[in-house]
């Protein structure tokens, strides 16, 4: 079968849908998507990005913020900053995203699935690939013992948004550093912004540091982009109600179509179709066969456990209907 319906990567196509129906992106006389008209914008940009954008964020977190090319140049401005600081072993939780593993190691760093013995901690909350999400008071509990022990806390936050997160769960700072992107919240893959939000001196520094050597930080044009939309985002508080209850619904009827398959295809838990989050790791059945259904997930053993699949539940209800029909046949 060569039309392979592909539900295994991040890419949140139903959030980019869902973003442009509520904010009427395709207007792009609103967003400033044409080339910046003052000359004096095409002079050399601070290291930590488009001053506005980096204003707006830096008075939205209260915190430094370096704009970044998406959010794993970020985490790979962190490892930097990490071997810096001589922060060589790191610990975080299974199962582990892929390319965290990566760039960790092509920084000469080490790493565990668990946090004993290391002098890091790196985490990703909501969990990429099976959406876990501690409670949060035992999060912040946990991120201010480790600081106060002198071992950083390093959050991934792509998927720290209303979006992914149960309805009622706090959006609050914690940690060292906290790393967020654009492509996920708003589902545009390919804008390439990300920034990190910076709670402790040193990494600021040196996230900054890291950026100016490598030369590498984010295009004016998409930058200006990412920061217009923020601000529509921010600003229109009643389409941005709908728009987070459309997406939400939209991903729980993902869950429902999944949950409706036979259990010996995949085994669903109980309660799966009220859980948050951008993934459904799931376990694989006796009939699951990827290769003649032409559905294809992301393989658990890629996250450090072969029994598992990983299912993107950020695509269109359309395109998660023909898969679960293809499954069925």
């Amino acid at each position: 079968m060569t039309d392979i319906i592909d539900l295994s990567t991040n890419d949140p196509s139903l959030i980019r849908e869902a973003l442009f129906r509520h904010f009427n992106i395709n207007d792009g006389r609103a967003y400033e998507m044409i080339v910046p008209s003052n000359i004096n914008e095409y002079s050399h940009q601070p290291h930590t990005g488009y001053a506005p954008f980096v204003k707006y964020l830096e008075d939205k977190h209260k915190a430094p913020v370096v704009i970044t090319n998406g959010a794993k140049q970020a985490l790979s401005a962190v490892c930097y900053a990490l071997f810096k600081m001589d922060k060589r072993s790191i610990g975080m939780r299974a199962p582990f995203f892929p390319p965290l593993i990566k760039l960790i190691e092509m920084h000469h760093l080490c790493w565990t699935l668990s946090y004993r013995d290391i002098n890091a901690c790196m985490m990703l909350l909501p969990n990429n690939p099976d959406s876990f999400v501690s409670e949060f008071p035992i999060v912040k509990n946990f991120a201010e013992k480790c600081i106060s022990n002198g071992i950083p806390v390093i959050h991934d936050a792509s998927y720290y948004d209303r979006l992914y997160l149960p309805e009622d769960y706090p959006i609050q700072p914690f940690g060292s550093v906290q790393i967020f992107s654009c492509g996920k919240k708003f589902g545009l893959s390919s804008l390439r912004v990300g920034y990190a939000v910076c709670y402790d001196e040193d990494f600021y520094k040196l996230i900054k540091e890291y950026v100016a050597l490598t030369t590498s930080g984010v295009a004016l044009n998409a930058q200006i982009f990412a920061d217009n939309i923020m601000h529509h985002v921010d600003y229109w508080q009643y389409k941005t109600r709908d728009y987070n209850i459309d997406v939400r619904d939209l991903m729980k009827r993902n869950r429902k179509m999944i949950a409706g398959l036979d259990k010996e295809m995949l085994e669903v838990p109980e309660g799966f179709e009220e859980l948050s989050g951008p993934f459904a790791w799931l376990k694989k059945g006796p009939k699951l066969d990827q290769k003649k259904s032409g559905v294809k997930f992301a393989d658990g053993s890629l996250f450090g456990d072969s029994e598992m699949v990983r299912i993107n539940l950020a695509v269109s209800n359309i395109t998660m209907e023909k898969a679960i029909e293809r499954l069925r046949h």
